[in-house]
């Protein structure tokens, strides 16, 4: 999805790459540089450590290795060479289109590495082993042990080459590029073939067209549907999330002007476990790296495990995510962030925020408590209209009795008696409540004993909530269709799906949801749906590739929607804004032409924010769409107007 800018260069020695990848860099300047590559060997006579490499221990290497710095490595005749990703992203950064050399072993890993690098892999090959033994051996510069280590190099290259996977990879998207001669005419003409290849690449990154768009049934004059590609995608008048200007204006009610409407039948849950230094400055006890240098969580199965890392990530330069947050690694306790998310939320027409939420003084394994930022964002949220629910998650030693004390603390602390917080009629039978009860999303309810939740949310119960002053609106995790009836003796309101990978249950099937409406609506059980853009928990969990799903330039959320049951819906649930780790996301991403990481393309950073905004009119029967809809690529627009 993200705009290949690293060219991988591969072929056996001596069949003239670096001299024509040197000249690559010298006749386009400003286009191409070299990553400088990482060795343990010794620096020669004539080198420039940071230049020719980064010489560097073979120790120290190896742990950074290890730490997973590294895109690729390889050992030849006992040193160690690789590529780092700071290398990479420090060529990127000045803008330049970064040039990879590296070995066989180095393609086949960048190849393989999860989140995958998008790159373009050009091999440069000689017509026969039998032509590069004679160059070879025409140098002289070789001993005989030397050179058929080298040859068996070649042999290598080439098999693979002609592999099947080898063909796939050098096939897709480049040339496989046979140079091997010593005559200065063929020598030129294979000059001008990688000039026209640069030019195809350069051409492939050229942005189209765009304009202001009065419409959103304005069309251009080649329509694109989701899913479909344009000839890359420069947008502009970029929207500034982090001031209320005259581009966000109709958000609001200023000025006499009507605000775009916003919908309570339609939530998304929300992460606010995310912190980091202030730019510039070392990390403080107030602000540090959290959640964007989680773990790699380990497999369950030790001999699973073991084949993969599970060191923390580093950020700024090694992000636990497939994508950049268009807002830059932020820190969830900004009130500045927390405005420009409510900003996008009222944007894309979504009503309620459902925040990812644990007791006091707890939080998950990788966070810090996030209860301190609750009253903050109820506060920010009167200001946009927007409604506020708490997620209840799985903390050590739950149990139903203790979300009893989860409900009975929200409510002295002020939480659901605040203007922002959702409140919605009961649709539990056990329920006595003659008012509107405030909304607890519980996430894996099911991990907790049935009995325990009639005790709790039954009026016959004898540890109940019903008719007091924590009574509450509960909305359990959806497994199968039999949690409907479940739901309907434990006493909970509501059931919820949550999940977007299909590979996670029964209920995350929107095939399913048909069976799960007519159930849950057999059992006065209220159903909400999930709905999201796709999934892609590699940077968290490396070994779960089954679950990862693509978005397809925003099929597999059109998809979803497609599969809402036209009826028996309480609402709709958008998984997620801002789960990073697991690629849910549509709060915005960065374009990634100055990064290794996916992004958006070939549509805009706010693309799935006006995707929702466009699903949310349509569910709502709004017509308003916020003024900055419209700012954005003419192709975008198309995309959108045919979903």
């Amino acid at each position: 999805m993200n705009r290949s800018l690293v060219v991988v260069f591969s072929g056996p020695s001596g069949a003239g790459k670096s001299t024509l990848l040197n000249m690559l860099v010298k006749q386009f300047p400003g286009r191409f540089a070299f990553s400088v590559s990482h060795t343990t060997r010794k620096i020669r006579q004539g080198e420039v450590d940071g230049q020719d490499y980064h010489f560097i221990e073979k120790e120290k290497m190896l742990k950074e290795i290890a730490a997973g710095k590294f895109l690729e490595h390889a050992e030849f005749a006992g040193n160690v060479y690789g590529t780092s990703r700071a290398a990479v992203q420090k060529v990127l950064d000045s803008g330049n289109v970064c040039i990879l050399d590296v070995e066989l072993e180095g393609v086949k890993s960048i190849h393989a590495l999860e989140p995958p690098l998008n790159a373009k892999y050009i091999l440069i090959r000689p017509p026969s082993i039998e032509a590069l033994e004679k160059r070879l051996r025409d140098r002289g510069t070789e001993t005989e042990e030397s050179l058929q280590r080298r040859l068996d190099r070649a042999r290598k290259d080439i098999e693979f080459a002609e592999s099947a996977t080898g063909r796939s990879l050098y096939n897709k998207d480049t040339i496989l590029l046979k140079y091997f001669t010593v005559r200065r005419k063929c020598f030129l003409l294979f000059v001008i073939a990688l000039f026209l290849l640069c030019v195809l690449i350069l051409r492939r990154l050229k942005s189209d067209d765009t304009a202001w768009i009065k419409s959103v049934t304005s069309v251009a004059p080649k329509k694109l549907r989701v899913g479909q590609r344009s000839n890359g995608s420069t947008r502009i008048n970029k929207i500034d999330w982090l001031n209320l200007g005259p581009q966000l204006g109709d958000l609001l009610d200023s000025g006499g002007q009507t605000p775009v409407p916003i919908s309570y039948a339609v939530h998304v849950f929300y992460y606010a476990w995310y912190n980091s230094p202030e730019d510039g400055k070392p990390p403080t006890s107030e602000r540090h790296w959290v959640h964007w240098n989680h773990p790699r969580i380990p497999h369950w199965i030790g001999r699973i495990a073991r084949g993969f890392s599970t060191k923390p990530h580093e950020p700024p330069e090694d992000v636990a995510s497939s994508f950049l947050p268009k807002l830059g690694l932020y820190s969830s306790g900004d009130k500045n962030v927390i405005e420009a998310h409510l900003r996008m939320l009222r944007f894309a027409g979504i009503g309620i925020l459902v925040l990812s939420w644990y007791p006091a003084g707890m939080a998950d394994s990788a966070g810090e408590p996030v209860d301190p930022l609750v009253p903050i964002i109820l506060d920010q949220s009167k200001k946009y209209g927007i409604k506020v629910a708490l997620h209840i998650e799985p903390y050590k030693s739950r149990t139903a009795y203790s979300v009893r004390n989860d409900l009975l603390y929200a409510h002295k602390k002020g939480y659901t008696n605040h203007p922002s917080y959702l409140r919605l009629a009961s649709a539990s039978m056990n329920s006595t409540a003659s008012k509107d009860l405030p909304v607890f999303f519980v996430y894996d309810s099911y991990a907790i004993p049935l009995a325990q939740w009639t005790r709790v949310l039954t009026t016959s119960g004898d540890l109940t909530v019903r008719g007091k002053p924590e009574d509450a609106y509960m909305v359990g995790l959806l497994i199968d269709s039999s949690d409907c009836k479940q739901y309907r003796i434990s006493g909970f309101d509501g059931g919820y799906t949550y999940f977007i990978s299909q590979a996670t249950t029964f209920a995350s099937i929107p095939d399913n949801w048909r069976i799960i409406a007519n159930e849950c609506q057999r059992y006065e059980i209220h159903f909400y749906p999930t709905i999201g853009p796709g999934y892609d928990d590699l940077s968290v969990r490396p070994w779960n590739k089954r679950a990862t799903v693509d978005r397809e330039d925003g099929l597999h959320f059109q998809r979803m929607v497609s599969k809402l049951p036209s009826h028996s819906l309480a609402g709709v649930g958008i998984t997620s804004f801002n789960e990073w780790h697991e690629g849910t996301q549509i709060e915005p991403a960065a374009e990634s032409i100055r990064s290794i990481y996916a992004d958006y393309s070939p549509f805009s950073e706010e693309f799935y924010l006006r995707m929702v905004r466009k699903f949310v009119n349509r569910y709502a029967g709004f017509t308003q769409f916020p003024r900055a809809f419209y700012q954005t690529s003419r192709s975008e627009l198309d995309a959108i107007e045919q979903f």
